[in-house]
């Protein structure tokens, strides 16, 4: 029969087989119609195919009850993973012992992440495989999966997770479940997942989800949820999650949240009404960190005020916790890895640590708040000698203050992760209760004004060993992605900022030296001792180019620079990805200290003249970039644009590519790209080798270089005006250095000469470099001292040695030097006049 629609079921005959000629078959009994579930049958075809045979799981005694469920088989083929999911012999290990990998996820997720097992009622294996017991297998599976390195079980983990969303959604849907302490639980088990197969910021989205959807299910819960204590903790958890993702992230924190926590109040124990205090002044830091942000706030003496307060508030706190939380620092010598510094905590109960570092990390923010409200409006136009001591006093405490709550989460860590003998009657080993509340305070720590070097490497060697033992991913994003460092390390260099020294000794190493060795392989082969490595090498994945920047940002600001896209996307940018870049960038207050640009009226005065006509560019540039960025993202504040517009300035490298696609041909001043690590060495006349590939960017070292010493690399061949202008410092001994003369040779020359100057290309840029004036000089004066017909004969065949217009010239350059010293001379006076301990401060 054909059916090319609705059959008429005419007999002998349907009349379309009639019409087509075709001999009609007739029709089927429905009784004979059986419909069949083929999926185990075709499943083991598909494995026959490539090689392997597995017994029919309906035969198999070692399936897993839950894992390898209907539902779960069911969610995996709903969505497409299921078939697609490659067959090696690992993958079918797993599909074959599939109970063997759920009981290994449970049991890592117990071992690794859970204190005690008595502890409560949400920690204990549930008698059935619900909501929270499939978050479980999720979260274990996959932290187990990245502490193994194997991607296949990953998938399972994945699959898991959607499993559990789905039971979330259907326990959401009853009132009873919903309220309960395991759903709750179960939903916030859920953002930690997003944590542990962290994938960039792609995972932040799903991982704020989930929280809003805990705030959302916290305030369904009401006051109900306070009348068990374990339901008073569990909000106090969520709510400590809240307010510091809050405090990261420069958002308000959720009113619901806010009422909430004065509810749970009457049904506080005595150590949870401490905590809630504590929770309370960070609140309050929150909101003041956003009235400052939205600049509903910006009177320097108000803010430096409220900061003080909440400083002392939290001074006083720590005074009058219980005797109970106080922790005893213990000293650890010896050979092998010891703790930063050699000295560790250790505390009465597993909590307090992250008790104690949610403390820590508010006077890290609030004196990093003061370091840049005071120094950057108090100590830069002093109005008296005391009120600089007064704010250098301050600057210097807040500093010290920062230096020690760093150092003191550092040693805290030890007992988080169970190493060395700090738990006493507690198990050896790290638990999630405390992991994951350590991960953005020790990024802060890390992150610090003023780190030391040593505290930035030991908190990324911690960083390493979480995502590796404790299977966290997201532990891995303070780590460069795929930059290399060779014998070197960052810096911070007194009164400088950040610069590169050599961690061992350095040997020259060039790409024309090692094109060399390959051409020749009869030369005897060098080690990498003797010929030395690059000491970094930056894959083009890390570069932050034109090609790099979000297609919402790039479309909407099409007639921007590049150089102005690259400083709109770096404003925008809030991912935790490049969070460890940013944390070795220029803080802003740096920045408006450095750049002339960013200076008061009163000092830009007293630049030279060459640096005033680079500001003009500047000022041309910065502006037109700006109305660009200002109508299509009008909500982006020009301080943090002008910010990071400093910051691509003064950071970038020449970079092109052909997969460069524009509409136009890119000037020289477009082809920029930012390389984070790359960005940190300093500059000097002659520097490391940077050569670019396809493959990406390398520095090699140009010379042999002591362990200990500093690491450079040379920006160009520029004198002091530009490098002042442009980056922020001058070189004391700089062999491109030259002085401009304009400010004091244009007005030598009447308007009919600067115009035959200019006809002629040699009216400005006028130079004295250490030995003599520069050509253009000798020239242009020249006018001054001939008739207009010789002068202009000489601009054609050059000047003469025996030129006896040469005495001239140089009694009109000795006056004019003379009176740009006294000119010097007067600038030099008022400046140590309006400014007299600028000295002070920089000490």
């Amino acid at each position: 029969m054909i059916f090319r629609g609705r059959c008429d079921q005419l007999r002998p005959s349907c009349s379309q087989c009639a019409r087509s000629n075709w001999t009609c078959s007739g029709y089927r009994d429905k009784s004979d119609v059986v419909f069949r579930d083929e999926t185990e049958k075709v499943t083991q075809k598909v494995l026959i195919s490539h090689g392997r045979k597995v017994r029919s799981a309906r035969r198999s005694k070692s399936l897993p009850h839950a894992l390898l469920s209907q539902d779960i088989v069911k969610s995996s083929l709903d969505d497409g993973k299921f078939l697609s999911s490659p067959l090696n012999d690992v993958s079918l290990h797993f599909q074959t012992l599939a109970s063997n990998l759920e009981d290994r996820g449970v049991s890592f997720f117990f071992d690794r992440y859970v204190f005690d097992w008595n502890l409560s009622d949400v920690h204990r294996p549930p008698r059935h495989r619900g909501v929270l017991y499939t978050a479980i297998v999720s979260m274990g599976i996959a932290a187990l999966s990245h502490a193994c390195q194997c991607e296949d079980m990953l998938d399972w983990g994945f699959r898991t997770y959607t499993l559990a969303l789905r039971q979330t959604q259907q326990a959401l849907v009853d009132e009873e479940m919903s309220k309960g302490n395991t759903t709750f639980r179960a939903v916030t088990f859920l953002a930690f997942f997003e944590a542990i197969t962290y994938k960039g910021s792609e995972s932040l989205l799903p991982w704020n989800r989930h929280f809003d959807g805990a705030v959302a299910l916290a305030n369904f819960r009401g006051v109900e949820q306070f009348k068990r204590q374990e339901g008073v903790r569990l909000f106090l958890e969520l709510h400590t999650f809240i307010l510091l993702n809050c405090l990261r992230s420069g958002v308000h924190v959720p009113y619901s949240m806010v009422q909430l926590s004065d509810s749970s109040r009457p049904f506080q124990s005595t150590d949870e009404g401490v905590f809630s205090r504590l929770l309370d002044i960070i609140l309050r830091v929150v909101n003041l960190n956003i009235a400052v942000k939205e600049e509903r706030l910006h009177n320097p003496d108000i803010i430096i005020s409220r900061v003080l307060l909440i400083e002392a508030d939290l001074e006083k706190w720590a005074a009058n916790v219980p005797s109970r939380w106080r922790y005893k620092t213990v000293t650890l010598s010896g050979e092998g890895y010891v703790p930063y510094d050699g000295y560790y905590h250790i505390y009465s109960h597993f909590r307090l640590p992250n008790i104690w570092n949610c403390y820590r990390v508010v006077p890290i923010f609030v004196n990093d708040e003061i370091l840049n409200r005071v120094c950057l409006n108090e100590c830069a136009l002093p109005t008296s000698v005391e009120k600089l001591a007064s704010c250098c006093s301050q600057c210097k405490r807040s500093q010290a203050v920062i230096t020690e709550m760093a150092a003191d989460l550092c040693y805290s860590v030890p007992f988080i992760l169970g190493d060395y003998d700090t738990w006493g009657q507690f198990s050896l080993t790290p638990r999630f209760s405390s992991i994951f509340p350590l991960l953005w305070p020790l990024y802060v720590a890390g992150s610090t004004r003023g780190a030391p070097t040593r505290l930035r490497c030991w908190v990324t060697k911690k960083f390493e060993e979480l995502g590796r033992t404790m299977g966290i991913r997201q532990a891995t994003w303070a780590l460069a992605r795929g930059v290399k460092l060779n014998g070197i390390t960052i810096h911070r260099f007194p009164g400088r900022g950040l610069g590169v020294i050599a961690e061992k000794d350095l040997n020259v190493f060039s790409s024309f030296f090692a094109s060399l060795i390959s051409s020749f392989p009869s030369l005897p082969v060098l080690t990498v001792d003797e010929a030395g490595d690059p000491l970094l090498e930056a894959p083009i994945s890390v570069l932050r180019t034109l090609q790099t920047v979000p297609k919402r940002i790039s479309k909407a600001l099409r007639d921007i620079s590049v150089h102005g896209l690259l400083a709109a996307e770096l404003a925008m940018d809030v991912s935790e990805t490049c969070a460890l870049w940013r944390a070795v960038l220029p803080k802003k207050i740096d920045i408006e200290e450095s750049i002339p640009y960013m200076w008061h009226s009163s000092l830009k005065v007293l630049l030279p003249p060459g640096a005033l006509s680079i500001l003009k560019s500047q000022k041309k540039k910065i502006s037109s970039d700006w109305t660009i960025v200002y109508s299509a993202f009008p909500d982006l504040s020009y301080d943090l644009y002008l910010y990071n517009w400093f910051l691509v300035n003064t950071r970038t490298f020449y970079y092109t590519s052909r997969k460069l696609k524009t509409k136009k041909q890119l000037s020289h001043d477009d082809c920029l790209a930012l390389i984070p690590l790359a960005d940190s060495f300093n500059h000097n006349d002659v520097g490391c080798e940077v050569t670019y590939s396809l493959s990406g960017y390398q520095i090699c070292a140009d010379k042999g270089i002591k362990k200990g010493e500093e690491v450079y690399i040379s920006y160009g061949n520029h004198n002091n005006d530009l490098l002042l202008a442009e980056y922020g410092f001058i070189l004391e001994d700089n062999k491109w250095d030259e002085v401009s003369l304009d400010e004091i040779l244009l007005p030598l020359f009447s308007e009919e000469q600067k115009q035959n100057l200019k006809e002629l290309n040699f009216l400005g840029k006028y130079a004295l470099n250490e030995e003599t004036v520069c050509y253009r000089t000798q020239v242009a004066l020249r006018i001054l001292c001939m008739p207009l017909n010789r002068w202009q004969r000489l601009v054609a065949v050059g000047l003469e040695d025996d030129d006896k217009h040469q005495v001239s010239v140089d009694i009109i350059l000795l006056k004019a030097l003379k009176s740009y010293l006294d000119s010097v001379d007067e600038k030099d006076r008022k400046l140590t006049v309006t400014y007299p301990l600028q000295g002070f401060i920089a000490e």
